[in-house]
């Protein structure tokens, strides 16, 4: 079992969101549409409506990995060349069906592990993470990291959305052989 956990990022999407609804109005000079663009958001935030009919991701609709709350499980899309670096879309699906990832814990990273300033690093917030991550691995799973076939990575800050004061670490767990089918929360605690 690998104990260097794969890392994600978070992009704070709400700074987005705002820019995109103050320049709407200026761009198509319609009411109408700033409020057509805050429904797509809310829609959005919340994840689709119904499950999606078939098996083909591109059907999917695709919410920000911040927009998901603990238990929510989901796929990540198939980067290509036209996928944006910075990309945290992801594919909310049902846990009862299989999927790459479901996140466990979403939580800040205390001022113990990483003290407010300029941003330490990628390396120190990732190790932060990890260390976050880790602590909860056991109560959301029902067994110790080390007894469970499961891994785990974070989605961390960036440099950039440190600089407003993001601390949020997003904490995923997958099944390094494969897919997930059913939730993870308590997995350990029946296998036992």
């Amino acid at each position: 079992m690998s104990t260097a956990p794969r890392r994600g990022r978070l992009i704070t999407t709400a700074g987005v969101g705002v820019i995109l609804l103050a320049a709407t109005p200026m761009l198509a000079g319609c009411s109408e549409v700033v409020f057509a663009v805050a429904r797509g958001m809310a829609q959005a935030e919340k994840g689709p409506t119904a499950a999606p009919e078939d098996d083909d991701p591109a059907s999917h609709l695709q919410v920000s990995v911040s927009g998901l709350e603990v238990g929510d499980c989901f796929d990540e899309p198939e980067p290509d060349e036209s996928t944006p670096e910075w990309s945290s879309a992801v594919y909310p699906v049902s846990c009862d069906d299989p999927h790459m990832f479901e996140l466990y814990a979403d939580t800040d990273i205390p001022e113990s592990l990483l003290p407010a300033g300029e941003y330490p690093g990628d390396e120190a917030v990732w190790d932060a993470a990890d260390t976050v991550c880790y602590s909860a691995f056991e109560d959301y799973v029902g067994e110790t990291y080390e007894d469970s076939f499961l891994e785990f990575w974070s989605y961390t800050p960036t440099e950039a959305s440190w600089k407003y004061d993001d601390r949020r670490v997003l904490c995923v767990v997958f099944d390094e052989d494969g897919m997930l089918t059913g939730s993870a929360e308590g997995s350990g605690a029946e296998s036992s």
